[in-house]
């Protein structure tokens, strides 16, 4: 299979293909962006071992949850905005040997206090000092590249269907 990126953003029963991400062995991206994620489910995505780039905000998860993705060797990003994450997510973050980039935002306030932020970035330059972060809150989709049924091909997107995940269901009504 060839499909190297794949957004689920807002998929409404995306929970249940995430088992099949390891399947997925060319899969370096991934948007699971509110998809009403909690941490248990990420003890799947955390067996996914070729993805680079994971984006997991907008979802009910904990430093618990990111504990399970410290076998993601390969991966250079992570966003948990707006999540549930303390500063002590830093033990797990420090696993991550390839990590290069961590996206931390909330919505119209920071994701810790003051003190927790101070912490945080001192464990962090201490234990894992490659990281860099972006504390920024923005309304778009920073890292979207593709959705459900495209897949990056050479210079363009192209459609694709996955033998794997087979179908996505409709994007959830409002």
């Amino acid at each position: 299979n060839d499909l190297n990126c794949l957004d689920l953003t807002y998929v409404t029963d995306a929970k249940k293909m995430i088992p099949k991400l390891s399947q997925l062995r060319r899969l370096r991206q991934v948007l699971l962006i509110a998809i009403k994620m909690r941490d248990e489910d990420l003890i799947e995505v955390g067996k996914a071992h070729q993805l680079k780039n994971l984006n997991i905000s907008w979802n009910s998860i904990k430093d618990e949850g990111v504990a399970h993705l410290t076998g993601l060797k390969k991966l250079e990003v992570l966003d948990v905005s707006q999540t549930h994450v303390t500063p002590e997510v830093w033990k797990s973050l420090a696993q991550m040997p390839n990590l290069r980039k961590v996206k931390l935002t909330k919505y119209q306030k920071d994701l810790f206090s003051p003190d927790g932020k101070r912490y945080f970035l001192a464990q962090m330059a201490k234990h894992a000092p490659q990281v860099q972060f972006d504390w920024t809150y923005e309304d778009n989709l920073e890292y979207v590249a593709g959705t459900t049924d495209l897949a990056w091909s050479g210079l363009g997107m192209q459609p694709h269907k996955s033998p794997i995940l087979g179908m996505a269901l409709d994007v959830e009504k409002h």
